[in-house]
């Protein structure tokens, strides 16, 4: 592909709640109990699901608390 096809190629960016539903599916988390551990409201769980953008932050939050539930998870099933 030529620079110049590459300039003008549309990629769609993906929204932050596709991401976090992929990481969470990655993780073996329910999205929405991502969302109540990170003390995000579930209003703004459902908000996103209906194509309210969220805040960088607040998806930052969401994925942190992805990783530590998804850790706690696999402590758990260890232990």
């Amino acid at each position: 592909m030529t620079q110049d096809a590459i300039m003008h190629h549309n990629y769609p960016m993906i929204s932050y709640i596709f991401q976090l539903q992929d990481a969470a599916d990655k993780a073996d988390v329910s999205l929405i109990e991502a969302f109540k551990k990170s003390g995000t409201p579930t209003s703004t769980f459902y908000r996103a699901k209906n194509g309210v953008d969220l805040h960088l932050s607040t998806a930052q939050k969401v994925e942190d608390a992805i990783k530590v539930y998804s850790l706690q998870k696999s402590t758990d099933s260890i232990g």
